[in-house]
């Protein structure tokens, strides 16, 4: 009887150690899969982030030296405006010296885009 009893035992062993043997197999693969899904679910977002990023233009371009040359002039041009303007009317508020140049930006422009057309390069 007490063989019988062992022979049970060692089978309910086995039995149990399959069965956490199994467990484990379970749980390693529940684990590399997690693992394969996660990585599926970032690449696609990683790869928007890098299109986003690359697909970002520099905020500034870099000027050519006929911009340049316009946009000195221009500011050289308005700053002599505000000058004139506030000197000719000392009383006059910013905001309307402001709005006088706003009103006379494109003379100011077109005249400093001729002047650095007639400066030889």
């Amino acid at each position: 009887m007490e063989d019988s009893q062992r022979i049970f035992e060692r089978k309910a062993l086995g039995n149990v150690r399959g069965l956490l043997d199994r467990l484990e197999r379970d749980n390693l693969g529940r684990r590399k899969r997690d693992k394969r899904l996660i990585l599926i679910a970032i690449a696609p977002l990683v790869l928007l982030i890098a299109l986003f990023v690359f697909s970002l233009k520099p905020v500034t371009s870099p000027m050519t030296s006929a911009q340049a040359c316009e946009m000195d002039t221009w500011n050289a041009r308005a700053s002599e405006f505000v000058r004139d303007v506030q000197k000719s009317n000392p009383g006059m508020p910013y905001r309307e010296v402001r709005e006088q140049l706003k009103r006379n930006q494109p003379a100011l422009m077109a005249a400093a885009r001729a002047e650095c057309a007639a400066r030889p390069r």
